[in-house]
């Protein structure tokens, strides 16, 4: 039987607004401006070109996977609905990367999705406003996620709910696997935060410590990402459709605009370790 190729991602981070203000944040890409509002078929673009682009990767299956980051993707709301399902009608799987405030708001793009992450670093109000994972000062309860949770598996059942959870500063004493286990979900990933410009991040103990005492090692559903894993290691897709490449400390490098070059070219501008990439998954 032959075995069955490992599918592409590409990380689509398409704006770098969000309605929450977390501490740790990386999505800071000199305040370009977003392509998808100059000019929606730029992006439209660029997934003409994620959609034919198997040939450039033989090791990778036919079937890429594009998923929106942001910034929260959600802000762009109905246009966003828009590309992903372009995305899924031009054959590729789509997933998202979102706080789950607006998921219900704009739950019509559920149907076109593989995969949905929601970013969650504790189950507790008062340390995710310490992180600044709110809105004024509204967070998300666990009941209210138990709610996005139902909306979303009501409307695709066949979707594939993921957990994001970056270990910081305000959260790294705390336990959550048992809570996020409650939801069932096909996958955790743990990852720890990225320093960037002036916020450091925590040491390696703190993070060990962290995934140890949440018994996160012996669970096959969850995925431990340290720092230099994370080096190289994704595609990443900046809000001006440039690909840009992380590990320089304060600053990314950045590709000539895909919509203008063309995938291929603009690959060429940056380091993409396909060997790290198929040790995450």
């Amino acid at each position: 039987m032959e075995k069955q190729k490992p599918q592409l991602v590409y990380n689509f981070h398409i704006t770098e607004k969000c309605n929450y203000q977390c501490d740790y944040c990386f999505a800071e890409w000199e305040k370009k401006d977003e392509i998808w509002r100059i000019n929606p078929n730029y992006v439209f673009n660029i997934i003409d070109d994620i959609s034919d682009s198997s040939k450039l990767f033989p090791e990778f299956s036919e079937k890429p996977r594009l998923n929106f980051a942001g910034g929260e993707p959600l802000i762009l709301g109905e246009k966003l609905t828009e590309f992903a399902k372009y995305a899924f009608y031009k054959g590729i799987d789509v997933s998202i990367i979102t706080n789950g405030s607006m998921l219900v708001e704009y739950k019509e793009i559920l149907p076109y999705l593989a995969i949905v992450g929601i970013s969650i670093d504790s189950m507790d109000c008062k340390t995710n406003r310490k992180i600044g994972r709110c809105c004024g000062n509204k967070t998300i309860s666990k009941d209210e996620l138990e709610e996005i949770v139902r909306v979303i598996r009501e409307i695709n059942p066949k979707i594939i709910l993921k957990f994001n959870v970056v270990v910081n500063e305000w959260n790294c004493n705390s336990k959550i696997a048992q809570e996020l286990l409650e939801f069932c979900p096909q996958k955790i990933k743990i990852l720890r935060q990225t320093p960037f410009k002036n916020k450091q991040g925590i040491t390696y103990e703190q993070f060990r410590n962290f995934v140890e005492s949440n018994n996160f090692l012996d669970n096959p559903l969850v995925v431990v990402e340290d720092n230099q894993d994370m080096v190289n290691s994704y595609l990443m897709i900046d809000p001006s459709g440039r690909f840009f490449e992380n590990g320089h400390g304060d600053e990314y490098l950045y590709s000539k605009p895909i919509y203008e070059v063309g995938l291929k070219n603009a690959l060429k501008e940056i380091k993409f370790d396909v060997e790290k990439f198929l040790k995450r998954y």
